[in-house]
C-alpha cells in the first residue's frame, strides 16, 4: 500500500476451504506484525470474510505511515497438515488519506 494511505477494508473470499485436522486460519499484517490488520480469521468454510479488528489494531488501519507497506498473508494450521485451500484476499484502501 503506497505510504499516508488508510485501510479502509480487508476482505477473504475462501472458494475452497482450507481443511487441517484442527486449526484454519489468516493472520494479515504488514511482513514485520503478522497480524497488525487482522487475527485468526477462520478459513475452514468457503464464504466470504470481512477482517474485523480489534481495539489494538484500529490505529494500524487509520495511518499506515510514511512509506510504503506490504501487506501479508500468513496461514496457521495445527493438526494434520491441509491438503486443500485456496482464498482469494483483497484491500480496500484511500490514498493519501493520513488521518493522524
Amino acid at each position: 500500500m503506497p505510504a499516508n494511505s488508510q485501510l479502509w477494508q480487508i476482505s477473504v473470499d475462501v472458494t475452497t476451504a482450507f481443511d487441517a485436522a484442527t486449526t484454519n486460519t489468516f493472520d494479515i499484517g504488514d511482513g514485520t506484525t503478522a497480524d497488525k490488520y487482522a487475527d485468526a480469521l477462520d478459513v475452514s468454510s468457503a464464504a466470504r470474510l470481512l477482517a474485523t479488528s480489534d481495539v489494538s489494531q484500529l490505529g494500524n488501519l487509520v495511518d499506515i505511515g510514511t512509506t510504503d507497506v506490504d501487506v501479508t498473508v500468513t496461514y496457521n494450521q495445527t493438526g494434520t497438515a491441509a491438503t486443500a485451500g485456496a482464498a482469494t484476499v483483497t484491500v480496500l484502501y484511500l490514498q493519501n488519506r493520513n488521518l493522524s
